[in-house]
């Protein structure tokens, strides 16, 4: 068997370790159920493994390093559980990886710089809501390769850690949310600057897929408001990502929003 596909069957339970002696599968999909429990490390012996899905599950844990040992994965779907902890450093052993989703998790802390090895990857979502505060680190180095990615939606951190282990906010660009929001026909993006930046903002749907793009716009310090015109665009969840320059900083700021008619 090379390819086991049980996505939207409503099953419950955990994921079986088991299924790490199907050694030729290529494919795993169970995204879309409600299994729950830990993903069992044993995912990791699957040596010829291309693509994972366990998407919109209630999955809990920490994911697995052994996840790391799945040299030929190209797409790792692990988004909308209950995951925790810390993305493992192992995650940059998947030098082939085109697609990775994280996003609507409980997970935290920075995203490990060995990330940058995946030179292939065109999605990775990390975004989440209450609960998930992962944030990519704002190493200049991990930004150029983020701003790089074709479809990347997630914070930068604005947090850094002093000596007695407390933290402290740099100054920087922040989100302050959209308002209102829900809306109807347009709404207004806030961004807190500490300096002048050029400014331009991205709006995707659910799929990822550009919708809205606004001009670029030169800013300066101070609490600004980016309006936003939906016309067009069909009631829904959407989200949207500030691409933020300045002369030492980059930062690519996000946030989602709703559209009502």
């Amino acid at each position: 068997m090379t390819e086991m596909s049980l996505r939207s069957n409503q099953l419950t339970g955990q994921i079986p370790a088991c299924l790490a002696s199907l050694v030729q599968l290529e494919v795993l999909s169970m995204g879309d159920n409600d299994l729950d429990g830990n993903i069992p490390m044993a995912l990791g012996d699957l040596s010829r493994l291309r693509s994972l899905n366990l998407e919109l599950n209630a999955l809990s844990g920490d994911i697995p390093h052994e996840l790391g040992q799945l040299r030929v994965l190209e797409v790792l779907r692990l988004g909308q559980n209950g995951l925790t902890g810390t993305i493992p450093t192992e995650m940059g052993n998947l030098r082939l990886l085109r697609h990775l989703s994280i996003h609507e998790n409980q997970l935290s802390g920075t995203l490990p710089l060995s990330l940058t090895t995946l030179g292939e990857l065109t999605t990775f979502w990390y975004f989440g809501q209450a609960g998930q505060t992962v944030c990519a680190p704002q190493d200049t180095g991990f930004q150029n390769w983020l701003a790089g990615i074709t479809d990347a939606i997630g914070p930068t951190c604005t947090f850094v850690a002093i000596e007695d282990n407390e933290s402290v906010q740099e100054p920087g660009f922040f989100l302050l949310g959209n308002f209102p929001n829900p809306f109807n026909s347009s709404t207004s993006i806030a961004i807190q600057l500490s300096e002048s930046a050029r400014i331009r903002v991205e709006v995707l749907d659910i799929t990822g897929r550009k919708v809205l793009e606004t001009s670029i716009q030169v800013l300066t310090p101070g609490r600004q408001l980016i309006p936003i015109q939906a016309e067009g665009l069909s009631s829904g969840i959407y989200f949207y990502r500030a691409l933020v320059e300045a002369q030492e900083k980059y930062q690519i700021l996000t946030g989602s929003m709703s559209l009502i008619r």
